[in-house]
């Protein structure tokens, strides 16, 4: 093994891989050979002479690599300008000085009158032997080599001229990888030969890496062992041992072998996996290993004497020292032992792996199939082409019938005519339409069963056929049974044969079409004068958003004439301060949702309410859509003045409310005080008064009493002073505290909260919707309890009245406008409602068969513009 100087041993066996490289590389060589001369042997001074010195047997397996792999890299980097030699020199077993100075005669005496430009020296020994003779035999000729650690460690000395790579022979290595695909080992059985030149030199170098291993592995070393004994004990090892090989030449008998007939032997006995580390082992029984690699050593020394052959000098060529090995396994014994493939490192190479059926016998099989296919295909063909044959001549034989059972079973009227419209055939249907027998009809001219005033140009319909031969569909009206009128569409062709020309017509009854589209015609005449005479704008759009029709008061409006528009996007039609953008997007929204959308806008001082409506075709699609633009403005200048005299009438009543209240505390609640003092007084005046009196005048001042407490409460209910003089949060305990005594109905109002005073009319309208809704409690929902919440927070003033009650009737009245539910309701919540718009709020109604709430919503807005307002109002 020409890995290390001296310590090699040739390997016989070579893998089928290299084989196979070798056998291609002959084959080449003697094709180049046949077709051009050696290059060896043509004398230009381009090319280079280099001697290749190699520690083997010519047959040798690592030889042959090795030849092989520096003559490729050396031909590719010289393109092909190479004068290449070898020798291959055993100096392993043949080490002494005679040897060498018989070999140093040899190669002067070969090589006399040669000036190589390099000699390449694969081991250490054949360095050793250029640094010793090498200045005598090929002087001043540069030398690279290649050598391991160890080896140069012991020989460093080393000429000017020499230079080359230097590597690791890493034993190590192997066994992280035994740890990776079999964790679960403890033992590991060294093995190696008794000779003391290879085998003890090989087992020392594995001692000194072994010993600083770490990890749980135990190491026996197995050597100077008998061929039987060791394949003998080899048999009986653990599950948890593995073998690792490192060199065996000779056993303890004296009988030589070499290394990869040992691992032949011992593969074939032993109980566990073999391990190894030099490449040149697989295909003998290992497993594999981190691998030390003749082919990349080889490589990287021929790079090496490129740099060299291109003319780089040995001071910026230093020795290299690079990573040559690999890491390697022979599928086989992977599948021998059971080891998972997922377990290898990711940069492994698994050698030697069978290929699979398919792989082996694609192309045939693939053949095979096609040739079946092939086959199928035509038999197949053949069987359709025979049956179309035959189905051709069945229906040769019956088309003449079929066409004639079609032709009378079918509804269309057809007909055969000569040029002078003289019919030759007519069907079932055309008899029944026109009352008359096919004999009577044949003979006739079919121009007699149109009306007169068609005739000329039917004439001249039937010459141009002939003329210009074709097939031609045509309207016009026919003349029925009793003289009735009727319309027909034909489609006529020219039959033409040798001896004579026909025509041929196949025609059906469009009188009920004919009738309908005059329908049309006259409702969108109707439709048409309409939207003219519309106060609104109507336009129509299509798919694309494109006019296809815009009523003539858009002109009115915008100022452009609606011939302008037709075809043109909303978006380009110019018209100036207006943006078509939210009027795209809501015919988009109407398209998309396939239903009405509405929207209002401002234009010119005026505004309008525009409805785009979506228009489907019969499949469902939406094809166009509709806008009606709406002018409003009369009738929302209407809807402000109205709301604005709701909102005077409703501070009016709140004005006349106090005034009733005044006056009534002023005026007839201070009389009844009155009455009820000159009443006491009057009792004590009287001296023992007749029981008859005494009881008519208590009768009077409790009568009195009472009324004083129904003016009072109804001037409290009219205006309540305590909401002026301490706010909402008083005025509604108050009044919630004599409503409960007054109906029975228990109100929570632990949910009012103080949230200080707010400016006056808020909060009179806040205790009017709490009083009439109260007061609906009372009279219609039937609930004994009920509830206010009065909240205040960052958007403003919140007030929510619930009951539990069967909720409000509904009634036929337009919508709530709150849920869409149409709610029966008096004038008051409406009253309330009004008010609070006014105020800038809203007011909303919940009613269902558990109760009614009521929720009204103040902005914090609205309160701030008030409070303003009134600051300035009372300034």
């Amino acid at each position: 093994m020409n890995m290390d100087a001296s310590n090699c041993i040739p390997i016989q066996n070579p893998t089928r891989s290299l084989h196979r490289r070798f056998v291609f590389f002959i084959l080449a060589a003697m094709f180049l050979a046949t077709v051009t001369p050696v290059r060896s042997q043509v004398k230009s001074d381009k090319q280079k002479k280099v001697l290749v010195l190699e520690l083997m047997r010519r047959n040798d397996t690592s030889t042959l690599t090795i030849d092989r792999t520096y003559q490729q890299v050396l031909n590719e980097g010289l393109a092909g300008q190479l004068d290449y030699y070898s020798e291959t020199v055993d100096l392993a077993r043949f080490g002494g000085d005679d040897y060498q100075g018989a070999l140093r005669d040899f190669f002067r005496q070969k090589y006399n009158g040669i000036n190589f430009d390099l000699i390449v020296a694969t081991t250490a020994d054949l360095k050793n032997f250029l640094v010793r003779y090498g200045a005598e035999i090929f002087p001043n000729t540069p030398v690279v080599f290649s050598a391991s650690d160890d080896v140069l460690e012991n020989n460093p000395a080393t000429p000017p001229n020499f230079t080359g790579i230097g590597y690791e022979t890493n034993l190590r290595g192997t066994l992280d990888v035994i740890r990776r695909l079999q964790p679960d080992v403890r033992r590991v059985i060294v093995v190696s030969g008794s000779s003391k030149a290879v085998d003890q030199w090989h087992e020392a170098r594995a001692r000194r890496q072994f010993k600083d291993f770490s990890g749980p592995l135990e190491f026996t070393y197995w050597n100077g062992l008998a061929m039987g004994e060791l394949k003998r004990r080899l048999s009986t090892l653990t599950p948890d041992t593995v073998v690792y090989f490192i060199m065996f030449t000779e056993d303890a008998a004296g009988e030589r072998f070499t290394a990869t007939s040992v691992l032949d032997q011992i593969s074939a006995v032993t109980s566990v996996p073999i391990y190894t580390w030099y490449d040149g082992y697989l295909g003998h029984g290992v497993v594999g290993g981190r691998l030390a690699s003749t082919e990349n050593v080889a490589s990287q020394t021929a790079r090496v004497a490129l740099r060299i052959l291109h003319g780089e000098h040995f001071e910026t060529t230093p020795l290299l020292w690079t990573d040559t090995s690999r890491l390697a396994f022979d599928w086989h014994e992977l599948q021998r032992w059971k080891l998972p493939e997922d377990r290898l490192p990711v940069d492994a190479e698994v050698l030697f792996r069978e290929p699979t059926f398919w792989q082996r016998y694609k192309n045939r099989i693939i053949g095979v199939i096609g040739v079946f296919a092939v086959q199928s295909l035509l038999i197949v063909a053949l069987l359709i082409e025979r049956r179309r044959r035959r189905k051709a001549i069945i229906g040769l034989r019956v088309s003449e019938e079929r066409y004639r059972n079609v032709v009378e079973a079918q509804t269309e009227l057809i007909c055969r005519f000569l040029p002078d419209t003289t019919l030759t055939f007519v069907n079932e249907a055309y008899c029944k339409y026109f009352g008359k027998a096919a004999k009577e009809l044949i003979g006739t001219k079919y121009i007699d069963l149109i009306p007169e005033s068609e005739r000329r140009s039917m004439l001249r319909y039937v010459e141009s056929l002939i003329q210009h031969p074709r097939s031609d569909t045509r309207e016009h009206p026919v003349i029925r049974p009793g003289r009735a009128p009727g319309w027909h569409q034909w489609t006529s062709c020219v039959i033409s044969s040798s001896d004579k020309i026909e025509l041929q017509g196949v025609g059906r009854d469009i009188s009920e079409r004919k009738r309908l589209e005059q329908q049309l015609v006259q409702s969108e005449r109707e439709f048409s004068t309409l939207v003219e005479n519309s106060p609104d704008v109507i336009t129509r759009l299509d798919h694309n958003l494109r006019y296809i029709y815009v009523s003539p008061n858009f002109k009115g409006i915008f100022g452009i004439s609606p011939e302008m528009c037709l075809g043109m996007r909303p978006s380009e039609v110019p018209i100036p301060n207006y943006d078509w953008n939210e009027f795209e997007g809501k015919c988009r929204e109407a398209i998309e949702k396939r239903q009405l959308t509405v929207f209002e806008f401002q234009y010119n001082e005026r505004h309008y309410r525009t409805r785009v409506i979506p228009e489907f075709v019969s499949s469902g699609r939406v094809e166009s859509v509709m806008s009606i633009n709406e002018d409003f403005t009369e009738r929302l200048r209407a809807e402000l003045e109205l709301r604005e005299v709701s909102t005077r009438l409703l501070t009016l009543q709140d004005q006349e409310r106090r005034r009733i209240a005044r006056e009534l505390h002023d005026g007839a609640t201070q009389n009844i005080v009155a009455i009820s003092m000159d009443l006491a007084r009057l009792q004590e005046i009287i001296v023992n008064p007749i029981p008859e009196t005494k009881e008519l005048l208590d009768e009077c001042r409790q009568i009195a009493e009472e009324s004083l407490n129904e003016l009072r409460t109804i001037s409290y209910l009219l205006h309540p002073p305590v909401l002026d003089r301490s706010g909402l949060e008083r005025a509604l305990q108050w009044f919630v505290k004599g409503f409960s005594e007054r109906s029975g109905i228990q109100v929570d109002t632990t949910a009012i909260q103080d949230i200080g005073r707010l400016p006056g009319d808020i909060e009179t309208a806040l205790f009017r919707v709490v009083q009439e809704s109260l007061t609906n409690v009372r009279r219609h929902s039937g609930s004994n309890t009920a509830s206010i919440r009065l909240e205040k927070g960052s958007g403003g003033v919140k007030l929510q009245i619930s009951d539990c009650g069967h909720g409000m009737p509904v009634s036929e009245s337009p919508a709530n406008e709150s849920n869409g539910k149409n709610v029966e309701m008096g004038v008051g919540i409406p009253g309330m409602r009004e008010r609070m718009k006014q105020l800038g709020g809203r007011l909303e109604i919940e009613s269902s068969k558990n109760g009614t709430t009521i929720t009204v919503v103040v902005p914090e807005l609205q309160i701030q513009a008030l409070s303003l307002r009134s600051g300035a109002a009372r300034a």
